[in-house]
Formats: C-alpha cells, structure tokens, sequence
C-alpha cells in the first residue's frame, strides 16, 4: 500500500532545495534551473506556487495511525484556521494538548506540516492532497 501526499512548498523549503542542489554540485540542472526560476519569481512579486508529489509505502498498521477520525478533524481544522498555539488548537477541539501535539509530530513526520519558530511553534500546513493508493 502506498500514500501520495502533495504538498505546497514554502520559502523555506524551496531555498533549503536549492542549496541541497548545489552541495550536490547538480546547479545547471533541470531541476536546478526550475527550482531558480521560481525562486526568482518569488524575489520579485513576494509570492510563488510550487508543489511536490511524493509516495511512501507504507503498512496498513501505520496509515491505521496516521488516519484516524480525531487526526482528520485536526488536520481539515488547521488547514482552514490559524492558532496562536497547540493549546488553543486543543481547546477549540476539547482535546488533550499532549495529544494534539503528539498528533501534529506524526503530521510533521509524514510531511504534512512543518512548525516554525521556537518557544510558540507556529503550525504551517504543507498539504494540499493526500491520496491512498491500493
């Protein structure tokens, strides 16, 4: 069983791949000059869209772990709300906050988010789809 995910990349992820191309000494590159191009784009207007495809095989246990109807709420609510913090998110939910946020490491494993910032990690949702394939 295999799991596609595709997600949005941010500023972060686009620089972070460029720079893992050039350590790899792979600059001229169609990759490369793609990747440049819409870093470029992002230079001039402040905003760019990029999108990767990735698939992971994975067991039937673990997609059990990663689907499960409380994981969805969370996922479908932080996709479309913005938080100040992981307790606001579980009190919107009137979840415990250990396990909203034991949740959210699991999306963060998958690639499905990313935190950002230190002490007040904010939550930012790279997912745009996620398919299941039999």
């Amino acid at each position: 069983m295999e799991i596609k995910i595709k997600n949005r990349l941010d500023s972060t992820e686009l620089i972070k791949k460029i720079n893992i191309l050039k350590r790899q000494k792979k600059i001229g590159t169609e990759e490369w000059t793609r990747l440049n191009r819409v870093y470029k784009e992002y230079e001039e207007s402040g905003e760019f869209d990029l999108s990767e495809e990735k698939i992971f095989k994975i067991k039937i246990n673990e997609l059990r772990r990663l689907i499960t109807p409380e994981r969805l709420i969370l996922l479908e609510t932080i996709k479309y709300n913005t938080f100040e913090s992981i307790t606001e998110i579980a009190r919107k939910l009137n979840r415990d906050i250990k396990n909203v946020y034991d949740d959210l490491k699991i999306f963060e494993n998958f690639g499905l988010i990313r935190f950002e910032g230190r002490r007040k990690k904010r939550i930012i949702v790279l997912i745009e789809k996620l398919s299941i394939i039999i």
